[in-house]
């Protein structure tokens, strides 16, 4: 918890200036928001009195009014200053976390969209609440009973006592109500973090299900996710409702020890009936702020976990980026022993030994699982190196900065992303240089050129996010482009042209294959076919590499593209035959 109050002291200290200002109005809004009770008695007593006068009594009046209207305005300061604050922080922080996330080893934040969404959106989206509302709310929830319980101490301690004696009950009923918090939030924390990436993964396959005629409920892990979110909810209330009842009737009864002793009092002759209406209006709600103060700590403490997450985040392992190497005599990748895997998972590729030169088209084969896609995360930094030395061009791949490794290695995924904006600004990502030349060059290379010549606006045209208004073909065709466009000297692609029709498929593939004449192009693919264009095939098997060699080698020697090629050709041979139905006598 103390990591957590340093961290958030880092954050706030460029802006302690805004914080004090806003504290300072608090309390001087807290004091203002006194001055009509004390008002209110003076003008009661007034109307009561015999010989009112109509200037008194509009005076009094006059000066509740200003008083309210004074408090409205230092109140409204005090938020000015605390959500300027906030809205700085907020900005500062996630620009900071998302050049953290642009830095960070991508094995370590793949497949950690929900956890990463929460932090930076929703963590971040919290200290708003904690800066704007929590601490003003502390503050004011603090200076308010203290003023007032000074004040009344100085009219009568007896009467002030009677005013804070049910303190001692609400606070027992406080901590019962809310023992083992952390690991309450903890708990609730997970829960909801699952609920979200249930509920991410629910909207991301919206299509599928609508095209299965699925539901929200019908999905079993959505529907657990969401249930068991409602099952921890309805425990913490069950837990809490009884203590945090008495604790809420503590705090805004006071009036039940205030009014009796205070009759009594005055009854004995030791208590003015103008005190007495100031403790009935005042010190019967001496203690109803500090709701305020404790409702700010729930907040503060689940607030506060937001908060270690994103120190969490901060702190990733291997942000610290090395220097930028010379460039390389070649980009030849070379793999000694190499095992890896995803940063949370088991290996998935065991003892690689692997010589690709510097130039040429490589193809990666092997049956689903075998671990092709795997190979290629190693070389873009998706998978954890745990064993061996990889290198390309003689360098080591973990000693290679980032940026250095985007300009040296460009990649299309298995699962392409096309961004809400124009086809140009999609491909600029790579390149934002780039000349109009060398976008009509990648776009003749990637096939798009068809499709351009359909649109109105041609690359000018805007896409919907996620690239939902193009088909699948057209996405891997624009993420293609965009990465011949990065000209970078080393080339993945994995599956990128299964959504292709075959006649652009096989136009990319010839493209691909007259780039190797100046670039190192290593693609994953199921179709042999065209693994047959390449200078080298990488046959995988269970994440181990079980034969390198051309087509027609592999083809006499290796037994498992061996199997591949005959499946392959069998489905290619299969067709549907006319059936034969015997004849029928007439």
């Amino acid at each position: 918890m103390r990591s957590d109050w340093r961290l958030l002291a880092v954050l706030l200290r460029p802006h302690a200036g805004l914080l004090a200002l806003a504290a300072a109005l608090s309390i001087a809004a807290s004091a203002l928001e006194l001055m009509p009770y004390w008002l209110l008695v003076e003008l009661a007593l007034a109307i009561a009195g015999p010989s009112a006068s109509l200037a008194t009594l509009a005076g009094l009046t006059g000066a509740i009014l200003l008083a309210a209207v004074l408090r409205l305005l230092v109140f409204g300061g005090a938020n000015i200053a605390s959500h300027t604050a906030s809205f700085r922080v907020q900005r500062q922080l996630r620009e900071h976390l998302l050049d953290t996330l642009h830095r960070a080893p991508l094995a370590r934040v793949q497949g950690h969209a929900g956890d990463l969404k929460k932090t930076v959106i929703d963590d971040v989206g919290s200290l708003d609440g904690l800066i704007g509302h929590t601490l003003p709310d502390a503050v004011a929830g603090i200076a308010v009973p203290l003023i007032a319980a000074g004040w009344l101490l100085a009219i009568d301690w007896r009467m002030a006592l009677a005013s804070l004696a049910l303190l001692p009950i609400a606070i027992w009923a406080y901590r019962r109500s809310f023992r083992n918090l952390d690991e309450l939030l903890m708990r609730w924390h997970a829960a909801d973090t699952a609920a979200n990436t249930a509920l991410l993964s629910h909207v991301r396959g919206m299509a599928t299900l609508k095209a299965h005629h699925r539901v929200a409920s019908s999905i079993a892990g959505l529907r657990q996710a969401v249930h068991a979110l409602a099952t921890l909810a309805e425990s913490v209330t069950r837990q809490t409702a009884v203590p945090y009842a008495l604790f809420f009737v503590a705090l805004s009864t006071n009036l039940m020890a205030v009014l009796p002793l205070g009759i009594l009092l005055n009854a004995r002759g030791s208590l003015a009936p103008a005190d007495l209406l100031l403790f009935v209006t005042l010190g019967a709600g001496l203690t109803a702020p500090l709701l305020r103060v404790l409702s700010a700590f729930g907040a503060m403490q689940r607030q506060l976990l937001g908060v270690r997450r994103i120190g969490a985040l901060l702190a990733l392992p291997g942000l610290a980026e090395p220097p930028a190497p010379a460039a390389p005599p070649d980009h030849a990748i070379r793999l000694r022993g190499v095992c890896g895997g995803p940063a949370d998972g088991p290996d998935t590729l065991h003892d690689l030994w692997l010589d690709i030169p510097g130039q040429g088209y490589t193809a990666i084969v092997g049956a689903s699982g075998a671990g092709k896609s795997s190979l290629l995360g190693l070389l873009t930094g998706a998978m954890e190196l745990r064993a061996g030395h990889a290198t390309l061009g003689g360098i080591p791949l973990a000693s290679i900065p980032s940026a250095t490794r985007a300009a040296w290695i460009a990649c299309v995924f298995q699962e392409t992303l096309v961004f809400a904006g124009t086809l140009r600004e999609n491909l600029l990502i790579a390149n934002p240089q780039a000349s109009a030349t060398d976008v009509a060059a990648a776009v003749r290379q990637a096939g798009l050129s068809a499709l351009l010549a359909c649109l109105p606006d041609g690359l000018d045209t805007h896409v919907a996010e996620r690239g939902a208004s193009l088909s699948g073909g057209e996405r891997q065709r624009v993420a293609i482009a965009r990465a011949l466009l990065a000209n970078a000297p080393v080339l993945l692609l994995d599956e990128a042209t299964s959504a292709a029709d075959p006649q652009t498929e096989l136009g990319i593939q010839r493209d691909l294959r007259r780039l190797a004449g100046r670039h190192n192009v290593i693609a994953v693919t199921h179709r042999l076919a065209h693994a047959r264009l390449a200078d080298r095939i990488v046959v995988l098997d269970q994440g181990r590499i079980e034969a390198v060699g051309p087509h027609e080698q592999l083809l006499a020697s290796c037994s498992t593209y061996q199997r591949l090629w005959e499946a392959q050709g069998r489905g290619h041979a299969w067709t549907l035959s006319r059936p034969t139905f015997p004849a029928t006598a007439s």
